[in-house]
């Protein structure tokens, strides 16, 4: 499931942080986590990691588990996830990924809409 089956003799701390990342996961299916909570979990990824990342999380979602992320990485979230909450030291938004990521919210938390690199002023209409 996680594609690691020929790595299984190996010690956690000799696997790559892409490596690592999925063994978490497994980790989290074998014993059939409730909640799962992961920070970041595409950092330091290669394209193919992140994609069986996000299928596992898919189906583990769909299993029933909660499935927590937090992520600065905001381009795959609007596939990734059903709710998303924008804090700022405090909570801004919370919504599905559509409401919560568009620009005026998102120059509220970061000063600048990560998504399009585009600054401007928190008073200023967005276009």
């Amino acid at each position: 499931q996680v594609e690691l089956a020929d790595l299984a003799d190996r010690q956690i701390g000799q696997l790559s942080g892409g490596q690592r990342k999925r063994a978490f996961v497994a980790r989290a299916i074998a014993q059939q986590a409730s909640i799962l909570l992961l920070d970041e979990p595409f950092a330091g990824v290669d394209v193919r990691t992140e994609a069986t990342i996000t299928r596992l999380l898919h189906e583990l979602a769909d299993s029933g588990a909660a499935v927590l992320i937090s992520t600065h990485d905001l381009h795959g979230l609007p596939e990734l996830c059903d709710e998303a909450v924008l804090i700022q030291r405090r909570i801004l938004m919370h919504g599905t990924p559509a409401e919560v990521l568009r620009p005026e919210h998102l120059a509220l938390a970061f000063g600048a809409d990560p998504l399009s690199g585009q600054t401007r002023g928190l008073g200023e209409a967005s276009a």
